[in-house]
């Protein structure tokens, strides 16, 4: 404290003190300040610099431009959904509205992917390759009454040899080589990726629903390991290519839903083919499977009572899983919230309050893990909401993906309505994207009429009531009156001084 007396004193009295102090701050004058870093001797001592600036070499010269340089190699090669780019280029030039299942197969064991240094053809894999594709003819020709056989458009090696490890996949053909087996896994996850972000995504830019819809049953087909029109029942353990056959010939029993509403003792005859343990086994599977409904479809225009053309339409769905173990009720604020199928079609202002609040009472829920054992690592059960005009074949919106559907699920879209009056039939549709015969399909029908149609507007009242004269807004307006009439009365009196 003396210290900063002693200094403030010498400032007041001292006349070079003072002018340091107001060209620097500091009545000592300017001062100087030096910073440093230290280092071990071991970086500054004279016989180890060139040993230190070897190594500042490797690092800045080699290391770190590899690296960088692999980075941004990467990173042009690979879009941002992480697909290959010369793949999405051969998918943009070969995908069409109108085409086969088949031919989509065809086109996605042509992605790039498959010709990487994991994936793709070996010479030494010829011979496996070569067996594997006679297992696969036979169970083609004797189950899907079909041959298989190589692409005719994609015919190197790696495509080839990515064709025949999916319809093995897909006809669950036994895969002795364990490397090929591997492969096989990591080949199918990767053709998964490609549908959901690749294919699927230049198919809905299109706004194709026939293409969307084939794709989204490529998914389900690669996930469970199953063939084109199969039963769902194969999804079953101990349900095989085998035994469902005669247990569609002798029971007439094709579809999980089938089976869940038979009672416990004709399901139980009805897989005879199956031993306690397997048969115990599968109906757990099969409870565990997804059975969906879509309990309400509404169309509405907020605020009106009629769809008038080009307007825009609120779509309104609610998703149900029936056989849920738990049921989420929507709160908001601590109160329950109005269940969208408690509201009648008419009542516009219940309609409009529940679109208006509706991403406010989405509970959150966690989406089941789906039943796969022929897909390697975990899947979600995920699903889509695709609204079309089946008639033209194009979706009216993009698919929704509802990735955590797990009891009830209310989906809110908006579009905007044709330009002219009439009836027009859509569908609504729910596909998973992971289990085969658990898809829900409604028919769902709009009517634009003429705006004319609408109710006239209310007239609006602009007359204002004069106010009570002993009112505090009357005494006012008298006196903005008479303030407005001494005003009139000087402008006169000036015009004729």
């Amino acid at each position: 404290m003396m210290a900063e007396i002693n200094r403030a004193y010498k400032t007041l009295t001292n006349a070079e003190a003072r002018e340091n102090y107001e060209k620097f701050g500091n009545p000592d004058g300017m001062q100087t300040q030096s910073m440093g870093i230290a280092l071990p001797k071991l970086l500054v001592e004279t016989h180890t610099s060139p040993f230190v600036l070897m190594l500042y070499g490797l690092i800045f010269g080699f290391i770190m431009p590899f690296y960088v340089g692999r980075w941004w190699y990467n990173s042009t090669r690979y879009q941002k959904d992480g697909i290959l780019n010369p793949t999405m280029g051969t998918f943009f030039k070969n995908i069409r509205e109108h085409i086969s299942q088949r031919n989509l197969i065809e086109l996605l064991t042509a992605a790039s992917e498959f010709s990487e240094d994991d994936l793709k053809y070996r010479p030494s894999e010829e011979k496996a390759l070569g067996e594997i594709a006679e297992k696969v003819q036979r169970v083609s020709r004797r189950y899907a009454l079909e041959n298989f056989t190589t692409s005719k458009k994609f015919t190197s090696k790696d495509n080839w040899k990515a064709n025949v490890l999916l319809h093995a996949h897909f006809f669950r053909v036994q895969i002795n080589d364990a490397d090929l087996a591997d492969q096989q896994q990591q080949l199918v996850v990767t053709a998964l990726t490609l549908v959901h972000r690749g294919l699927l995504q230049i198919s809905t830019v299109h706004n194709w629903y026939n293409c969307s819809t084939l794709l989204m049953n490529i998914s389900q087909m690669l996930v469970q390991g199953v063939y084109a029109f199969d039963a769902p029942l194969v999804q079953l353990p101990g349900i095989t290519w085998e035994n469902q056959p005669a247990i569609y010939k002798d029971k007439g029993l094709y579809s999980v839903n089938q089976l869940m509403r038979m009672p416990a003792s004709e399901q139980r005859q009805a897989l005879d083919v199956l031993s306690d343990k397997q048969f115990e086994e599968a109906i757990r599977v099969a409870k565990a499977i997804p059975r969906i409904e879509i309990s309400r479809a509404l169309l509405t225009v907020v605020g009106d009572r009629v769809i008038t053309h080009q307007s825009i339409v609120t779509l309104v769905v609610k998703i149900k899983v029936v056989n849920a173990h738990r049921m989420i009720s929507p709160r908001r604020g601590g109160a329950a919230v109005v269940d969208i199928e408690e509201i009648r079609d008419e009542d516009t202002a219940a309609i409009e309050n529940f679109v208006a609040n509706h991403e406010k009472t989405v509970a959150k829920q966690s989406p089941p893990e789906a039943y796969c054992p022929y897909f390697s690592g975990r899947k979600d059960s995920q699903w889509w909401l695709c609204f079309a005009n089946y008639q033209g074949g194009k979706l009216v919106v993009p698919p929704v993906r509802i990735g955590d559907l797990d009891t009830d699920r209310v989906i809110v879209l908006s579009f905007q309505a044709p330009s002219m009056e009439g009836k027009f039939k859509f569908h609504l549709s729910v596909k998973s994207d992971s289990y085969i015969g658990c898809d829900v399909l409604q028919e769902v029908e709009m009517t634009v009429v003429n705006p004319s149609t609408l109710p006239a507007e209310p007239p609006v009242d602009d007359d204002i009531s004069e106010p009570e004269q002993d009112s505090i807004a009357a005494q006012m307006a008298q006196m903005r009156g008479q303030q407005a009439g001494a005003r009139r009365a000087d402008d006169e009196s000036s015009d004729e001084d």
